[in-house]
């Protein structure tokens, strides 16, 4: 067997370290998958950038602050950086109650990168529409699907078979919850179909037929797929999560109280739900002619 490169070597143990990190998030914390998904996404594009370091004790603030560079310089924005240092520092907490000590670094001198406002962009139903007309089926599935529950791409990526009940779907969603959403009659159909054609008998987005392997699409496999699509009808920037904001908000502008949208969403609080009222901007007239200035 070939010798592993030095590079590999050096990295194994500190792989090892945030695994074992990683594991207790997910044994003991019973952190969910999209969170934990999350967390390996900081963890891999750290160790990407700490090629040099050996093992966690070695960490220092120089190895930190390249990392940063690096994010900053693919156009990372502040938000997700932040998010990533939070994963680092956790983790960093986990170690130090294992008894290891990073002696060489201050996490008191990493600095919070500034965030930009967040995005919050969204699709009118026309807008959808326009996609969906000129999608593939299977594009056309994924969208239709996603903006009829408004679920988060993770959601959507574990869906199974036995989640299906008609033109009910019920999950468990982030944050261990339970969520019942539902589909159109057309997207019932299309799914059902695809379901028969492609002999569905668990996890429902699998690769193609003639794959010898069939493994499950990935996130990111979906992700593009959906791209795709919105670029196809000249929409460009697109992202999973905008279908999210899509559903919420073109339920509030059919009237469904705010307190509605939170229970479809799965949100605990009301305060989240109610970020996704900052997708009305530039369109505040609209609303106030149809509810504030009406003729009596």
């Amino acid at each position: 067997m070939r010798p592993l490169s030095k590079r590999k070597a050096k990295m194994k143990k500190l792989e090892q370290q945030f695994n074992e990190y990683l594991g207790y998030c997910e044994r003991v914390q019973l952190q969910c998958s999209s969170t934990l998904q999350n967390k390996r996404w900081g963890v891999d594009d750290f160790l990407s950038s700490a090629r040099e370091l050996e093992c966690i004790e070695d960490l220092t603030n120089q190895v930190v602050e390249q990392w940063i560079k690096e994010q900053n310089q693919r156009g990372c924005s502040g938000r997700t950086i932040n998010n990533r240092l939070k994963v680092l520092k956790t983790a960093l907490m986990f170690f130090h109650g294992e008894g290891i000590a990073t002696p060489a670094f201050n996490p008191m001198m990493v600095p919070k990168i500034r965030e930009l406002p967040p995005r919050h962009k969204f699709y009118t139903e026309e807008q959808i529409k326009e996609v969906l007309a000129l999608a593939k089926p299977f594009e056309w599935l994924v969208i239709s699907l996603t903006y009829d529950c408004g679920f988060r791409i993770s959601e959507l990526r574990n869906l199974r078979l036995c989640n299906i009940d008609g033109q009910m779907i019920t999950f468990i969603g982030k944050g261990l919850k339970k969520r019942e959403v539902y589909i159109s009659l057309e997207t019932k159909k299309k799914l059902d179909a695809y379901i028969e054609f492609n002999h569905i008998t668990d996890y429902l987005w699998i690769g193609e037929r003639g794959n010898a392997e069939r493994k499950p699409i990935t996130v990111e496999g979906i992700r593009q797929r959906m791209t795709k699509a919105f670029e196809r009808a000249g929409y460009y920037g697109f992202y999973p999560h905008a279908l999210r904001h899509s559903f919420a908000t073109n339920l509030c502008s059919s009237g469904a109280p705010l307190v509605v949208t939170q229970k479809m969403l799965g949100h605990q609080n009301i305060e989240t739900t109610e970020r996704y009222v900052h997708s009305f901007d530039g369109h505040l007239k609209e609303y106030f002619n149809r509810y504030k200035f009406q003729v009596i």
